[in-house]
């Protein structure tokens, strides 16, 4: 069984029963309220969230203490009273965050005092790191928030000896658990971690290691022709906050997102003036494609109209000249 509970919940609150066909792609869930006490998943205005959203641990039930002794103010802060299920209930508020599984099953994703701020959704680097662990090939990660650069996870990866895996399998088995604002942007695989002199792993050099691979990496993509080509380059940094990278790489692979790509949308409709459907920037994720659609379903759609209107009015004009002619003789 794997269980949960906090002491001031008579330490267990709830429980999992393993079974052989448990899958090991992933953290074990936290299972079911046990008896007589109620786990409530709530948002930070303490509303019931939806199954598969993340939200803040709430125990309620008879094993719940009666509070802290001598801590009033404490007290104060964590047993409180809601009203859930249409009765008042003195709930305990654990800071653990977890989601309810599509089952009904608790998963327990980390503490909230220890979450970061992603494009407007709380996130534990913890929880991310949890999943990417549960990979087999994986033998240690580290995480770090790239704060200058669109807010970017970037994975550093370690993997057990012997093994090969690619940043794309990486991303696919963060997506079986995670939803996708909390997959890393970018996946590096290291030899070993850096030390510092404190014995700790050096993610400031990590880092610049990552960062100056990517300038050398700039070096070699294949940079805009068309300068449609190069208006969409440009909008691709002003929304990704940087330009590592070329015409031929895939938008989601250098750090956009779902949110980023309707502001992708928006710029792509106010440069070249047209209303481009959100399903064809899924279809079409790299510059030189986007451009090549561009191109062929509205700029050469449009240069047809400019003809075909130019050629009516020749057409007109001519006519005109012959009725004017007839009536002359």
């Amino acid at each position: 069984f794997n269980g949960y509970g906090i002491t001031e919940a008579t330490i267990c609150s709830s429980y999992f029963e393993i079974q052989k066909q448990t899958s090991k792609d992933s953290i074990v869930p936290i299972g079911k309220p046990i008896i007589n006490t109620n786990i409530y998943i709530l948002d930070s205005k303490r509303n019931p969230v939806l199954k598969g959203v993340i939200g803040e641990i709430y125990i309620a039930g008879l094993g719940l203490s009666d509070g802290y002794l001598k801590n009033k103010e404490l007290e104060k802060s964590k047993f409180i009273e809601l009203s859930m299920n249409t009765k008042k209930e003195k709930v305990y508020k654990t800071g653990d965050i977890g989601i309810i599984q599509i089952d009904g099953n608790l998963k327990l994703l980390g503490r909230k005092d220890n979450q970061v701020q992603i494009r407007g959704n709380r996130v534990e680097l913890s929880s991310i790191k949890n999943i990417i662990m549960s990979h087999p090939m994986v033998e240690n990660v580290v995480l770090f928030l790239d704060t200058n650069n669109q807010q970017q996870i970037i994975c550093f990866i370690k993997l057990i000896k012997g093994n090969i895996t690619t940043e794309i399998d990486i991303k696919k088995w963060s997506l079986k658990s995670l939803p996708r604002y909390m997959v890393p942007s970018h996946v590096k695989f290291v030899e070993d971690f850096p030390i510092n002199k404190n014995g700790k792993i050096n993610i400031k050099k990590l880092v610049k290691e990552f960062e100056q691979e990517n300038i050398e990496k700039h070096k070699g993509y294949s940079k805009p022709v068309k300068k449609e080509e190069q208006a969409i380059f440009d909008i691709w940094v002003k929304i990704l906050g940087n330009d590592h990278f070329g015409i031929d790489e895939n938008f989601f692979e250098v750090g956009g997102n779902s949110l980023l790509l309707m502001e992708l949308k928006y710029y792509l409709d106010q440069e070249f003036d047209i209303d481009i459907e959100a399903v064809y920037l899924l279809q079409y994720t790299s510059i030189k494609e986007i451009s090549n659609y561009i191109i062929s379903t509205f700029l050469l759609e449009n240069s047809d109209n400019e003809s075909a209107i130019k050629l009516s009015n020749l057409e007109e004009r001519v006519k005109k000249r012959r009725s004017f002619l007839a009536k002359k003789r």
